[in-house]
């Protein structure tokens, strides 16, 4: 498990291991998929068994992708 501390991190985020991301407070901890070159989806999930949860995702043309991926749990985000 990956506990993520609220804040605002600028990221686009790819997961690729099976893994569960917590983010501390869903109104405080953000995902901002906007940076000024990536994917600009916040959170793309490229493996089976990942759970994300907890997240304020914003300014991307999707919140969060699920590739090929099978058994993966988005909840509370």
């Amino acid at each position: 498990m990956i506990f993520v501390k609220s804040g605002t991190y600028h990221e686009n985020l790819v997961i690729n291991k099976s893994i569960s991301l917590v983010g501390e407070n869903v109104d405080t901890t953000i995902v901002d998929g906007n940076p000024p070159e990536g994917y600009r989806i916040p959170i793309k999930i490229q493996c089976d068994n990942v759970s994300v949860s907890g997240f304020k995702l914003l300014y991307g043309y999707t919140g969060i992708s699920v590739g090929d991926a099978k058994h993966c749990s988005i909840s509370g985000n």
